[in-house]
């Protein structure tokens, strides 16, 4: 495989500037931007969505989106997932999965999907297309690979699509993040303008012991922390009673949901200086991307992580 048709299949921040949204997908884009400013992102590489297509083409798998609505998505999700990942993608994916784990010292990432026109300011698509966490080798690498692939033609995500007037593309255009785990100790998500109240002149944020999953998923009442969008105050701490979270932990596969110790149910997740911190990153992203945004976070023993951002799609809504 030659250089030139590599990076077509493979990005990663040392070659951001090749990487055009179209090829990368939302997600990725906004991540390659802000390694390149300097946000701390986990080290992380992008599969294009041209290896989606390679994957389609070389297996013998017709993309044609007016056939396949005619005819429905389930044949298509099982040959995605039955079918081998073609050697000429699945070679250089391992080969960099190889550095980056290298790079970090352990074999766990996370499998993300991004795709083009995802996290944009009129369709997020939150929620619609895979993540798996927890990635501890190359063959369950692989396999997240594929069912974040599958996910693409989930009959939420297609119907997600044609609630909004969206067909599907001529290409399938979703790209691949694999990046470092992340064993939070702390985690959720960060509005630079109050979802509710956007008159507030305050980062509103949402934070549960563990990974994020438990906050983004709504399964439980995170605690709720306003902070001052000038001087990072730190404005009203709400205390939840916080049961369940989600860990990811290096000695096992993928991501579980535990019940939190009764002693920490009722304490606060976040101290002043943390809730500052996420707030002083995500209004740095705001300015970043010249407006309001939904930022997702996570706090290990190195410090606060970004995850993700987005446009925050329909503020006070």
């Amino acid at each position: 495989m030659t250089a030139q048709v590599r990076r077509r299949l493979i990005y990663d921040p040392q070659n951001a500037s090749s990487a055009p949204l179209g090829e990368v997908g939302g997600k990725a884009s906004c991540l390659l931007r802000l390694t390149g400013c300097g946000i701390p992102v986990p080290p992380f590489f992008v599969l294009s969505w041209r290896a989606l297509a390679r994957h389609l083409s070389l297996n013998g798998i017709n993309w044609n989106p007016r056939l396949l609505e005619a005819e429905g998505w389930t044949t298509l999700r099982q040959r995605i997932a039955a079918l081998p990942v073609p050697e000429s993608v699945l070679h250089p994916v391992l080969d960099q999965y190889g550095k980056l784990t290298a790079s970090v010292g352990y074999p766990q990432v996370a499998v993300r999907s991004s795709a083009v026109g995802e996290d944009s300011p009129s369709n997020s698509f939150a929620g619609q297309y895979l993540s798996i966490l927890g990635v501890s080798n190359e063959e369950v690498l692989e396999e997240a690979i594929k069912q974040c692939w599958v996910s693409y033609v989930s009959d939420a995500a297609v119907a997600y699509r044609a609630t909004r007037g969206l067909g599907l593309p001529e290409h399938p255009d979703l790209a691949l993040i694999v990046q470092a785990q992340i064993f939070a100790e702390k985690a959720g998500v960060a509005f630079t303008r109050h979802p509710v109240m956007p008159e507030l002149a305050s980062v509103y944020i949402e934070a549960n012991f563990g990974t994020g999953e438990s906050v983004v998923g709504g399964m439980v009442t995170p605690d709720s922390v306003l902070v001052s969008r000038s001087r990072y105050v730190v404005e009203q701490y709400v205390v939840s009673d916080k049961r369940r979270m989600t860990l990811v932990s290096a000695e096992a596969e993928g991501s579980a949901t535990v019940e939190i110790e009764s002693d920490l149910r009722k304490a606060r997740v976040l101290t002043d200086q943390q809730a500052q911190e996420v707030a002083r990153m995500a209004m740095e992203i705001e300015r970043t991307f010249g407006g309001p945004q939904d930022v997702e976070w996570a706090i290990d023993g190195a410090g606060v992580w970004i995850l993700q951002a987005r446009p925050i799609t329909a503020p006070g809504k």
